[in-house]
């Protein structure tokens, strides 16, 4: 008797922690759909741009600095 209520609490906790898990996935997405810029500044990003190495105007390549266009937003589908 004392094993499973021991094992039903385990359960019952994992569940849980899953449960919230998938309410907490969901909200962050549902306000990212409402609003698209609360992402933007939870992640720091500048307004237009997609990625965080997009904000910093610049990439590395082959040990080389290289500047990219102020003017193109970037994003790896575009």
């Amino acid at each position: 008797m004392i094993g499973s209520v021991t094992a039903f609490g385990i359960s019952a906790i994992g569940h849980l922690v899953f449960i919230a898990g998938v309410f907490v996935t969901a909200t962050v997405f549902k306000k990212a759909d409402n609003n698209p810029q609360s992402v933007n500044s939870l992640f720091k990003l500048r307004p237009g741009y997609h990625s965080v190495s997009r904000t910093r105007q610049f990439m590395w390549m082959n040990g080389q600095k290289i500047k990219l266009d102020p003017t193109d937003p970037g994003g790896e589908h575009e």
